[in-house]
């Protein structure tokens, strides 16, 4: 995973030389990852039936159960 957001913050800084902007898509980019592990994380020891595609998703299972 760290070779990827690497290559993508390589790509951004090219596409976005803002500093301001470079920082919001970064920014964008963690989160994004950060949302992906959790979601990663929670599906691994669950019948796929039960898997999510979403926080919200994960958070509506959370609580209705």
């Amino acid at each position: 995973m760290r070779n990827n957001i690497s290559k993508e913050v390589r790509e951004l800084v090219t596409k976005y030389p803002n500093n301001m902007e470079l920082g919001k898509k970064i920014r964008q980019l963690i989160s994004d990852k950060n949302d992906e592990w959790r979601i990663n994380q929670f599906n691994r020891n669950r019948a796929p039936e039960d898997w999510v595609n979403t926080i919200e998703e994960m958070e509506n299972y959370i609580e209705n159960r």
